[in-house]
């Protein structure tokens, strides 16, 4: 294929799980078959890989299910950041049609699969995006950074697994939040998996007009429940979100002016005070 065709197609990420961090190997039982295959991921449609399916035979081979499980974990780790999407689809593709992405293993000689790939698309080494990343473990269906003042949603598609761009983030610490609790950390890259154990709330590296916020509501039997839809305050007459649900009823607020506000939650209301400096609160609406 020549340049200028391979430069119509999107890029594709090929891999072996040898080449991931010993944590994402172990989503592939050791003695899986699959080891041995060459992985990919990228933007459909890629003629490329279709013309793999046609063309290179494959042999029957053992875990299938398991090995496009750890095909899919590592594509959701990348396929969220506008980086690695930008790779993967042709410049003629618009970004709102960016959405659709292929992964996979073939189960012939992986050599002869990769070579036949690098004649027809530009490959992407896997380490080349995990030396971008810093890869989070943990339950939480999501997360989210504070950094700088600013907050930020930690993307991922793959359960228990984020990953945050460690370009994107001024040195020094940052705060990851979930639903139970929170942690402080340096970002490290390199594909380095960090397990979080998110089980206590505090207000270290928060600016003073951060809060953490649990929301109860008192239902029609009287049961106290968190309140997990959109809350919103008060703001001049009009209300404005909240801020972002952090999960079990735990939702942060950004305000630089202490003092009572209201919060709604559709026909629930409750009154909270915000102190002058970050802090961590409970109220109950009704």
């Amino acid at each position: 294929m020549t340049n200028s065709a391979q430069k119509n197609q999107g890029e594709i990420v090929v891999f072996r799980t040898s080449e991931l961090p010993q944590e994402l190997q172990a989503l592939l039982p050791a003695e899986a078959e699959p080891h041995r295959c060459a992985f990919f991921f990228y933007g459909k449609p890629n003629p490329a890989v279709s013309a793999l399916w046609k063309e290179v035979p494959e042999p029957a081979i053992g875990q299938v299910n398991e090995g496009m499980a750890l095909a899919e974990a590592v594509a959701g780790l990348f396929t969220p950041h506008d980086r690695v999407v930008e790779r993967l689809f042709p410049k003629s593709v618009p970004d709102y049609e960016r959405t659709k992405f292929g992964f996979g293993f073939h189960s012939g000689d992986a050599e002869e699969v990769t070579a036949f790939l690098s004649s027809r698309a530009k490959l992407v080494s896997i380490q080349s995006l995990l030396d971008q990343v810093q890869v989070l473990r943990n339950p939480a269906p999501q997360l989210h950074v504070l950094a700088d003042r600013t907050l930020h949603h930690a993307e991922s598609k793959s359960p228990g697994l984020h990953t945050l761009e460690t370009y994107r983030w001024p040195k020094g610490p940052v705060t990851v939040l979930g639903a139970k609790g929170c942690a402080r950390f340096e970002l490290s890259s390199k594909g380095q998996v960090l397990d979080l154990d998110l089980q206590v709330f505090t207000i270290e590296g928060f600016h003073d007009w951060f809060h953490i916020i649990r929301i109860d509501q008192i239902d029609t039997d009287g049961q106290r429940k968190a309140v997990e839809e959109q809350v919103f305050m008060d703001n001049a007459g009009y209300p404005l979100a909240l801020g972002p649900h952090l999960g079990g009823g735990v939702h942060m607020v950004n305000n630089k002016e202490p003092g009572t506000i209201t919060l709604t939650a559709r026909e629930a209301k409750g009154e909270v005070t915000l102190p002058s400096k970050a802090s961590i609160l409970e109220v109950v609406i009704k």
